[in-house]
C-alpha cells in the first residue's frame, strides 16, 4: 500500500491537491529515476513483478493506484525491451534493463479529470489537443493520450519519460 500512495500522491498528482503553481520538473517518487535496472527499482518496490502490459509487451509491473475515483495501472517500460525494443534487436538480458518510460492507464473516461489534474500540478500544456496533451519538464516528458488499445477498447495513458536533449517536440 505504501507505493500505491507515494506512486499517486508524489509522482502523478502531488499528495492528491491543486498546486497554486506549476512545477517546475519530477524530482522522481521514492528515489526512482530514469535509467535504474530492474534490480535497483526491485530494492525501492519490492512488490515489482514483471509480466506484460496492456498491449502484451513485457513491462515492470506496480500495483494499481486508485486517484479519486479513478483506477491506474502503472507499468514500468525499459529502454530497449518489450514495446520500447527496436525492429529486430536480440532481446536483452534482464540484468541490462533500464528504466525508460512509465505508463499509467485508465478508461477512456477518465482522460478528461486526468487531464485537468496534470493542467493544476505542470501548468497549462506545451501542446493540447482534445486527445493529446503534452507537458515538457526538464528532465521529463508527460503525455496524456487516448489511445486504441483494441478493435472495441480506447484507454487513456499517462506517459512519463526522459525529457530529450533538444528544442523538438
Amino acid at each position: 500500500m505504501r507505493v500505491v500512495a507515494l506512486v499517486s500522491a508524489a509522482m502523478l498528482f502531488g499528495c492528491l491537491t491543486l498546486a497554486a503553481e506549476p512545477q517546475k520538473d519530477l524530482p522522481g517518487w521514492t528515489n526512482t529515476r530514469w535509467g535504474m535496472s530492474v534490480e535497483q527499482l526491485r530494492k525501492i518496490h519490492p512488490e515489482m513483478t514483471i509480466g506484460e502490459d496492456y498491449m502484451g509487451f513485457t513491462a515492470g509491473r506496480l500495483p494499481d493506484v486508485s486517484v479519486g475515483d479513478t483506477k491506474l495501472s502503472v507499468y514500468l517500460q525499459f529502454k530497449d525491451v518489450g514495446g520500447q525494443a527496436k525492429q529486430g534487436q536480440q532481446p536483452l538480458p534482464q540484468s541490462e534493463w533500464k528504466l525508460g518510460r512509465v505508463e499509467l492507464v485508465a478508461d477512456k473516461s477518465a482522460c478528461y479529470k486526468l487531464a485537468e489534474t496534470l493542467t493544476a500540478k505542470y501548468g497549462q500544456p506545451a501542446h493540447s489537443e482534445p486527445t493529446f496533451h503534452l507537458w515538457v519538464l526538464p528532465t521529463t516528458t508527460v503525455r496524456l493520450v487516448v489511445s486504441l488499445v483494441s478493435a472495441h477498447e480506447d484507454k487513456c495513458i499517462v506517459i512519463y519519460h526522459p525529457t530529450d536533449k533538444s528544442d523538438s517536440l
